[in-house]
């Protein structure tokens, strides 16, 4: 069981990998959706994308996001970034993104996000 994680913010992806791993998951973090690592990781594996939307521009957010979608079809795309970065929130919303929420938003609801995503059949729900 894989999370992929597009996140550039070392003390974030810490927090986040710690999170899945005590629930059994591993976590991919890689610093853009084209990185080479994303490759090697089967799509059936993967129960979820997160993409922290802080280190993308906002107009790679579109690409980003279709990205995810077209390597792992079958999982959902949670994007989150600070609540300041409206541009940013609004570019993800009008994309493929299951949901966006702001960096606070998403912080306090890690532990429903990694309970949620897995438990059994999380992928398909």
């Amino acid at each position: 069981m894989t999370i992929v994680l597009i996140c550039r913010d070392l003390l974030f992806i810490s927090r986040i990998q710690s999170a899945f791993r005590k629930a059994g998951a591993e976590v991919l973090a890689v610093p853009k959706v084209d990185d080479v690592r994303l490759g090697g990781v089967a799509a059936d594996e993967v129960v979820g994308c997160l993409v922290d939307l802080s280190g993308i521009p906002a107009g790679d957010i579109p690409t980003t996001i279709q990205g995810l979608r077209e390597k792992f079809p079958q999982v959902n795309v949670l994007a989150f970034c600070p609540h300041v970065a409206t541009e940013k929130i609004a570019a993800a919303q009008q994309s493929e993104a299951a949901a966006v929420m702001t960096r606070g938003q998403f912080d306090r609801a890690l532990p429903t996000i990694v309970a949620h995503w897995t438990q059994p059949d999380a992928a398909a729900e």
